[in-house]
Formats: structure tokens, sequence, C-alpha cells
């Protein structure tokens, strides 16, 4: 009965409004969920190929051992001419209050103000960690934050903007990696890459990316379903 009464009222002369006023629902709800995924992947695509500039050899979302029993997660490790650079990116909007020596930073959005932990203490966590594995190449680090953020406190020396490190890789190609420094690093790809290392490496990224793909395969989904509703009525007229 249901089924009849949907037939008789898109079949009637403003059907095809009908029609296409759901799917253009359905296609902006689809669009609105799927698009912050989409335009992350986007920037995420740019942001890696700046970082890849920077590093003549680049190792993507590792997984370490931290020397006591843990593990570390390494966004982006880098070999450069001055040795290795362990490279976390912070995606903050907005304006931000931060200092090397204080547990957390302050964000504030518009009216609403957040609270989050320092990451500076990790990004030493980060490069301790590193040190185990290449004890004769410097390691250093720096946390880059991306565009739309303001620090109007100040900004500790350790975070690192798109622009400088655009900036830092051009000074980087203008000089050559060490060779102890590429013996090194063959050797640490040898201890990080292994198929032990590996599976943590895949939990640790599927992990963090679980919410965006959630929202993004809920997202198509309810594209698909717009494209199902308009072809079936287009085969059933």
């Amino acid at each position: 009965m249901q089924i009849d009464t949907l037939t008789s009222l898109l079949t009637q002369d403003n059907g095809p409004w009908i029609v296409w006023g759901i799917a253009l629902v359905l296609f902006l709800a689809g669009v609105f969920l799927s698009w912050p995924t989409l335009r992350r992947g986007y920037r995420d695509r740019r942001l890696q190929k700046k970082i890849r500039a920077v590093g003549a050899d680049v190792l993507h979302q590792v997984v370490i051992s931290d020397g006591m029993d843990g593990v570390v997660y390494l966004e982006n490790l880098l070999l450069t001419p001055d040795g290795l650079l362990v490279l976390p990116v912070h995606r903050y909007q907005g304006v931000v209050f931060a200092a090397d020596g204080i547990d957390n930073w302050t964000q504030v959005l518009g009216k609403r103000t957040y609270k989050f932990s320092n990451p500076l203490p990790q990004l030493q966590s980060e490069i301790q960690a590193v040190k185990g594995y290449a004890a004769k190449i410097p390691v250093e680090g720096c946390v880059v934050f991306t565009p739309g953020v303001e620090f109007p406190k100040g900004r500790p020396d350790k975070l690192l903007s798109i622009e400088e490190l655009d900036a830092l890789g051009e000074q980087y190609r203008t000089r050559e990696v060490p060779s102890a420094y590429w013996q090194a690093w063959e050797s640490l790809k040898r201890q990080v890459l292994t198929p032990e290392m590996s599976q943590l490496r895949q939990e640790y990224a599927i992990e963090k990316d679980s919410a965006f793909n959630v929202r993004m395969v809920t997202g198509l989904f309810v594209l698909l379903i717009a494209s199902v509703w308009l072809g079936a009525y287009y085969l059933l007229r």
C-alpha cells in the first residue's frame, strides 16, 4: 500500500520536483558528512609533499620502542644534512596561548575556550626514543602547526609554521647528507620496519583516523542513496 501511494505521488505532474528535491537533500547531507574528511585529506597530501621536500628520506607513521617496554608513534621522521628530525603535525585553529613550561595550552575559538596538553614533552619523548636507534646522529624535533592559528602571547621555539617548513626545505636542498648519516639511517630503518612494528604502525594509524573514516563512509553512503534514488525513479518511469 505504501509503495502504491509513493508511486502515485511520483507519477503526478510535480513528481520530478519531489524526486529531485529529495535527491538534493540527500546529496547535501552526503557532502556535509564527507567534505571535512575530503578537505583534510587534500590538505594532508599537500603537507606531506612539503615534509618530503625537507628530508633526503622520510618515514611516515612509524612505531618504535621507547626503551622502557613501551612504544612511541612518530608521525614523520626525516633524514636531513643536520641529522634526524622528528616532525609531528598539530592542526591548531583560532587563538592559542602557549609556553614551554606549562602543562596545558589554551585554545580560543570564537567564544569557546579549550585546554589541551602541551605537545612539547611528548615531542621530547619521541626524540629520546629515536636517539636509542641512532645514537651517533644528532636528533632534533619540531611541532609543525597548520595555517589558521595565532599566538598572541608568543610562540615556543619548537613550533614551526608551514612557511618556515618551506624555508627549511630550501636550506637543506643546497647541502649533502653525510655518508655516515646515511649508513645510520639505513640501520635505523632495518630496526623499525619489522613485521611486528609494521603491525603496530597500522593499528596506530587506524585508531588515529577511525573517527574521520566513519564520517567519510557515512557521507559516501548517503551520496550513493541519492544516486540510487534518482536512478530508480528514471528506470521506473
